[in-house]
């Protein structure tokens, strides 16, 4: 073997040093590993630094690990846990509460995120288009978004409204809503908010012949209607005839659980839509998303919005609200079943307003405790799910006791 062939004494050395260096740095971490220890002694101990140990050492040392995949394995058998988290996706997916890549759709943050920016616009019109069902050649082509700056602590709001507001080329204000949590009174408060939203058209001065028509749309995680219908309308119509006093209200309801539990038609816009904000996934998402370009443009904008951290942690907040609320109604509901005691109704209300608008329980309790009628102090505690602010809330309790 030529010069050029030999190696260096000097780096002989150092990789026998190198070697022994390794071989006690991985002793010493073995001898922390009681499992380890009895095994690696005998390659370790007696280290002389020659190439014929170093490869017996390293021979050892894929033995024992691939005897530690194979205890893992036995334990843990291949696939166990993917099939695990597969199954608890599916159960979330058939709750109600499936993510998609981190994101809820039904957290009405990330609603308002989506449909109402002016990027998700072409989003919002194939969404309205399909709910509205408007005939050829008058679909909803643009609309102008009213959007109201959220304040950030406006989001731990429990009772917050996060809907999404617009107005058509004719002047029709649409108002979208998101309710995930049953609070039992949805037909009284989208009457309550529409109304609001139809008088607040008009300004000093001006005359009723300004009024628009006014859409509520409302998107529910619930059930609310008995038959198996997921899309309601309703208008003002005359008994008897079922003339229409005028096209000025109309109110949707779209039940997403009930979508879930029928065949659904990927070809039908409005049921590709409502699987979508079923947190829909997977090859079918991919599927409607080609046929449908506006659901395209909506995961466009799922992608921009899960890359902003900011828009993370506000969506985080949101989705704490929303499970603190959905919390706080189950347990209600509960405590109020209790042998349908007084005692148990009132203390309801006490610890409501505490939690929600942080009142002194004593002072509530002197006023609550005068409401001895069980329907009374039942329908306080449906007014007070909505109350908006601490002094509304006071004067539904003060009406009842009156």
């Amino acid at each position: 073997m030529g010069q050029a062939g030999r190696l260096h004494p000097a780096f002989c050395e150092h990789l026998r040093r190198s070697y022994c260096q390794r071989s006690r740095l991985y002793y010493r971490r073995a001898l922390r590993r009681r499992h380890w220890r009895s095994k690696l002694f005998d390659y370790v101990a007696g280290w002389a630094g020659d190439m014929e140990k170093v490869i017996a050492w390293g021979e050892a040392v894929q033995k024992m690990a691939r005897e530690l995949i194979d205890r893992v394995q036995k334990k843990y058998p291949p696939g166990k846990k993917r099939l695990e988290r597969r199954g608890q996706a599916l159960y979330n997916f058939k709750k109600g509460s499936a993510r998609m890549n981190g994101i809820n759709r039904t957290n009405d943050y990330a609603f308002k995120r989506i449909f109402g920016s002016e990027e998700g616009k072409e989003a919002l019109l194939g969404f309205l288009n399909a709910v509205l069902k408007l005939p050829p050649g008058r679909e909803l082509a643009d609309l102008e978004l009213i959007d109201r700056e959220l304040d950030p602590e406006y989001l731990l709001d429990k009772a917050a409204r996060l809907d999404v507001l617009a107005k058509t080329a004719a002047g029709t204000l649409v108002n979208i809503e998101v309710q995930i949590a049953n609070r039992f009174d949805i037909d009284r408060r989208t009457l309550f908010y529409w109304a609001r939203l139809y008088q607040g058209q008009l300004k000093a001065g001006q005359g009723f012949s300004e009024l628009r028509k006014t859409i509520t749309v409302n998107v529910l995680g619930f059930d609310w209607f008995p038959d198996e219908r997921y899309h309601h309308v309703f208008r003002l119509r005359e008994d008897e005839t079922d003339m229409q006093l005028n096209d000025h209200l109309e109110i949707h309801f779209l039940e997403l659980k009930k979508v879930r539990k029928r065949e659904w038609e990927p070809d039908n816009p409005l049921e590709a839509w409502l699987m979508y904000l079923n947190n829909l996934e997977g090859e079918e998402l991919q599927m409607i998303a080609e046929k449908n370009p506006a659901i395209k443009k909506a995961l466009t904008i799922e992608e921009i919005f899960k890359k902003s951290e900011r828009e993370r942690r506000l969506y985080e907040l949101r989705e704490k609200a929303i499970r603190d609320e959905i919390s706080m109604m189950a347990g209600a509901k509960e405590e109020g079943r209790v042998e349908g005691r007084l005692e148990t109704k009132q203390d309801v209300i006490v610890k409501f307003m505490e939690t929600r608008f942080k009142t002194d329980p004593a002072e509530i309790y002197e006023a609550v405790r005068n409401i001895t009628n069980q329907d009374v102090l039942d329908n306080v505690l449906t007014k007070l799910f909505v109350a908006n602010s601490l002094d509304e809330a006071l004067g539904i309790i003060s009406n009842a006791v009156n």
